[in-house]
């Protein structure tokens, strides 16, 4: 079997508008020692992340006690949006619910669900083959992360994604045999 710990990044600096060097707060800095705590055990083989800041910020302190060095993917990257529709109107319910109406369409120029969905289930997949019977690390993001869940799950839906998406950091077991889905399991810590 192989175990794959989607971890959602910690809490992010919203004032820096800019995606991709988004950095975490200092809330955010000092709950990574939870997560080191929870894996301290484990045996991990490999640590990816997406490229944003924040998803390497969270992952790396693991890494560091792991003495792995954290591999970055691209595809692993948050959906991409081409407005600020969210900081426009407030309200984050009303976005996430719209979103997930139609995986297929993008009601703020970007990227649906479905096209996000595809990119991570690529890399994913990727992933899974080099690392087969192994049990690795995957820094994410809430939008990345609740489309890997619908793929697997087709119940799946916003309201199961407003669930986590004030959880930073957040972690989901994932366990496959081969290409096979066996679970997901959210991670307490």
């Amino acid at each position: 079997m192989t175990e794959i710990y989607f971890v959602r990044h910690a809490e992010s600096d919203f004032l820096v508008t800019d995606e991709q060097r988004r950095p975490l707060t200092p809330k955010g800095v000092s709950d990574l020692e939870k997560l080191v705590k929870l894996f301290r055990t484990y045996t991990i083989a490999t640590i990816y992340s997406s490229p944003y800041t924040r998803a390497i910020q969270t992952v790396k302190p693991i890494a560091e006690v792991k003495g792995l060095m954290v591999i970055i993917k691209e595809d692993f990257k948050e959906r991409i949006s081409k407005s600020n529709w969210i900081d426009n109107t407030g309200d984050l319910t009303t976005f996430v619910e719209k979103m997930w109406e139609d995986h297929r369409k993008s009601i703020d120029g970007g990227e649906s669900i479905i096209e996000v969905q595809e990119r991570n289930i690529k890399e994913l997949r990727n992933v899974i083959k080099e690392n087969e019977n192994r049990k690795v690390i995957i820094g994410t993001h809430g939008t990345a992360l609740a489309s890997i869940m619908n793929y697997y799950d087709e119940k799946f839906t916003y309201k199961d994604f407003m669930h986590f998406i004030g959880k930073m950091p957040y972690v989901i077991k994932m366990v496959m045999d081969g290409d096979v889905f066996i679970s997901l399991e959210e991670i307490a810590i």
